[in-house]
């Protein structure tokens, strides 16, 4: 049995995981950013690997998955919430896998904007994808109260 202070301590050391996962996802996003800067700015004017006949499909393709996937986040932060855990440690693992799952969709659509880049060349493209991948993470940024609430509901069900 544990303490009410072992147990805030295990929640704070879990949301602090969660918070520190959010921010590596967001600077990996910052190195999608140098890759786009570095690869434009060899040669005159970088048009992209793709044909040009197909860049606008590839536009709307890649921009409505980017848009899609803001449901498919909601889903993933919501799992944790449905499952049953066997107790307060478990449900916190859980809550972490959803964490780094949830993290990883929005880095996806930043992803997602450097293959558009890459294939038809617009650096709009890319920054789009980037900016909705960082409202993505601010909006899904980990809340320690959430966390606490969550926790306190695995020890009332407990």
């Amino acid at each position: 049995m544990t303490s009410g202070i072992e147990e805030a301590l295990e929640i704070t050391r879990a949301h602090r995981r969660a918070a520190a996962l959010c921010v590596i996802y967001f600077f990996d996003a910052l190195i999608y950013t140098s890759v786009m800067l570095i690869v434009s700015s060899r040669g005159s004017f970088f048009q992209g690997w793709g044909d040009a006949r197909s860049a606008e499909l590839y536009r709307y393709v890649i921009c409505g998955a980017g848009l899609v996937q803001f449901f498919v986040i909601r889903l993933l932060a919501n799992l944790p919430l449905n499952n049953d855990a066997e107790g307060r440690r478990e449900g916190l693992k859980q809550l972490l896998v959803s964490a780094i799952l949830v993290y990883g969709g929005c880095d996806l659509v930043a992803l997602a904007g450097l293959v558009l880049f890459l294939l038809d060349g617009a650096r709009s493209d890319f920054f789009l994808m980037l900016g909705l991948s960082a409202v993505y993470l601010l909006i899904h940024f980990p809340r320690e109260r959430d966390w606490k609430a969550y926790a306190g509901a695995l020890s009332r069900d407990a």
